[in-house]
């Protein structure tokens, strides 16, 4: 046979074995068996094609380019299915992507591969180098080069939040890094693949890991201070989120607000002040702006229309609020709400809070996968991976809830035990996943929660919980008396665990119970006995605490320190329960009969 015969007769050999896998679909079969069947298939396609074409070459070449552009086009249904499951979102993501990544993602076509290739080799060596500001551009321009590969953006996120930060020996300089990773995720990577669940965990880990209060970094109170502040310039301290949700997002929604109306009169106005508050980069400046406004502009009104004024003040403060959330956070107001009801109140400057969020949106995402998808061991134990990210952030949240005092780089916080419950719901929800690994973990969670709320003085729910561990769990250990069993659980952490934010908020907390059980017995032996008692306990893992923690400077904290800071606790709790007067007074009449508990020398 001539050479163009034999030539053709292999193309059309290795048509009919790629028609003979994908019809017979022969990656099921063992691999001797799949091997010969397509030698077979292969030598008869190839004898047939060079038979064939020295008869009539014309119409084989037309029979093979017919069969080839049948095959193409018959998979395309059943491929374009597969990848909508996978939810890559191709056509809809360059609908609404910036020009410059249109452009990026669409121009340069394959030789984006060649460019990318590059970049990463010029990265390498500036990293090597420690040129970390360089590759910011570089990583910025892989990104944008590959937008829709979520390891990409991982994978650099990784780099700037771990490797560059820990090369860098400020801690302003680490943070900067650390922020730099969370919004190359936040910002763009989760932005540009929003079906990604990879990205979620990763923002999710690196906020719990990096700034989490349990967190092991030199600097993890910085980190965590800073979560605090930025967070407390969009949303202040107790934000109202159902407002939020009803608020407007966009400018043009906020003129179509009916509370807007007493501001439409003078169009340039609202324009002026709305483009003044966008210039403001904190609640507490946005506020002083409107305060100053509203004191001008309600002059000559009356009671009804100064009203409709405030309220429409308040809207632009809203308007803001929701507007920076979603450009500094990209977070959504109506979500937060949503964790909220599941999870009850939850303070949102704390990064245990960001951590949570973000991992509650990659368990929607996994819940939203096929049956299929769900099946596969490995992806089996991404949901195990996801769903305890999602719980260690709860578990955070009540232990360390509320921050009360953040200084010199020291954070302080109590317990938020709203979250106890739904904890415990979580457990039953997840025993099916977690197997044997969630037994474990539930009876170490209401151990935590026996201790933590009988130290806090809710000895109501460290009852309740105790007598769930009694009837769950058949420890020996459980049959002491609830005080017995908290001073052997606090002992037996201190000796095994002792880590310093874990034995500070143990300090504040027996302190408090002093202070309260001097409320609730005012003039009495007895309380002034048990006041005693806790201060006793407080002493005594405030000594361990030094032992532990104090060899390296400014490390431990003074007693003073935590004395001061639970009674401030204190006299907010009586200013919000009796009023900021009745309240100082009660404190002053505590302060008066037992001096030797209040004031410290």
């Amino acid at each position: 046979m001539q050479k163009k015969n034999h030539i053709i007769g292999f193309f059309v050999g290795c048509l009919a074995v790629c028609s003979l896998w994908f019809t017979l679909n022969l990656q099921e079969y063992n691999f001797s068996i799949a091997i010969l069947i397509s030698v077979i298939c292969y030598s008869i396609g190839h004898l047939s094609g060079c038979y064939v074409f020295e008869v009539i070459p014309q119409t084989t070449l037309i029979c093979s380019f017919l069969l080839f552009v049948f095959f193409t086009t018959y998979f395309i249904p059943p491929i374009n299915k597969y990848r909508k499951e996978l939810n890559p979102n191709k056509e809809e993501f360059l609908k609404t992507a910036p020009p410059e990544l249109v452009l990026t993602t669409t121009a340069l076509g394959g030789l984006r591969g060649f460019l990318i290739d590059m970049l990463w080799l010029r990265a390498n060596k500036l990293r090597d180098e420690g040129k970390h500001y360089e590759i910011i551009q570089l990583y910025d321009l892989i990104g944008k080069l590959e937008p829709r590969l979520p390891s990409i953006w991982e994978f650099t996120a990784w780099e700037m939040s771990y490797n560059i930060a820990a090369s860098t020996p400020k801690k302003e300089e680490k943070w900067r890094w650390i922020l730099k990773g969370i919004e190359q995720l936040r910002n763009y990577g989760i932005r540009y693949n929003p079906g990604s669940y990879k990205l979620y965990w990763q923002l999710a880990f690196i906020f719990f890991h990096k700034a989490g209060v349990n967190n092991k970094e030199q600097y993890g109170s910085y980190f965590q201070q800073q979560i605090i502040k930025t967070s407390n310039d969009v949303l202040g301290t107790r934000p109202n989120l159902q407002a939020l949700v009803d608020a407007p997002r966009s400018y043009g929604l906020l003129l179509k607000h009916q509370d807007i109306k007493p501001l439409l009169e003078k169009r340039d106005y609202i324009e002026k002040i709305n483009n003044r508050l966008s210039q403001e980069i904190s609640l507490s400046s946005v506020n002083k702006v409107i305060y100053e406004e509203i004191k001008n502009h309600k002059i000559g009104l009356d009671e009804d229309q100064q009203k409709k004024l405030l309220k429409a003040y308040a809207l632009l403060q809203k308007h803001w609020m929701v507007k920076n959330l979603h450009q500094k956070f990209g977070m959504s107001p109506k979500k937060m709400l949503a964790i909220e009801k599941k999870y009850l109140k939850i303070d949102w400057r704390l990064a245990a809070a960001h951590s949570l969020y973000w991992a509650q949106e990659g368990v929607d995402i996994q819940s939203r996968k096929p049956d299929s998808w769900m099946e596969i061991e490995q992806n089996k134990v991404k949901v195990q991976n996801m769903n305890r990210l999602r719980f260690n952030a709860l578990r955070e949240i009540f232990e360390y809830g509320f921050p009360v005092d953040f200084s010199d780089d020291k954070l302080i916080c109590i317990p938020n035990f709203h979250v106890i419950e739904p904890l415990n719901e979580l457990f039953t929800e997840l025993q099916e996943i977690w197997g044997e690994n969630g037994i474990v973990s539930h009876e170490e969670f209401l151990r935590d929660v026996v201790k933590t709320t009988y130290v806090y003085g809710r000895k109501d729910i460290a009852n309740k919980y105790y007598k769930r561990m009694r009837k769950l769990f058949k420890n020996p250990e459980y049959k002491k008396s609830l005080q017995d069993y908290v001073i052997f659980e606090i002992a037996r952490k201190i000796d095994f665990w002792g880590r310093s934010s874990e034995l500070e908020a143990y300090i504040i907390g027996f302190l408090k119970r002093g202070y309260l059980d001097l409320f609730k017995n005012f003039v009495d032996e007895e309380g002034k006995k048990r006041a005693l008692e806790f201060q006793y306990f407080a002493k005594l893992v405030h000594a361990q605490y030094v032992k532990r923690h104090g060899e390296v400077k400014h490390l431990a904290k003074p007693y003073r320190h935590f004395v001061e800071t639970a009674q401030k606790s204190i006299k907010n709790t009586l200013a919000s329960q009796n009023g900021k007067q009745r309240g100082q007074k009660i404190w002053e009449n505590i302060r008066a009969a037992y001096p030797e508990l209040i004031i410290v020398k």
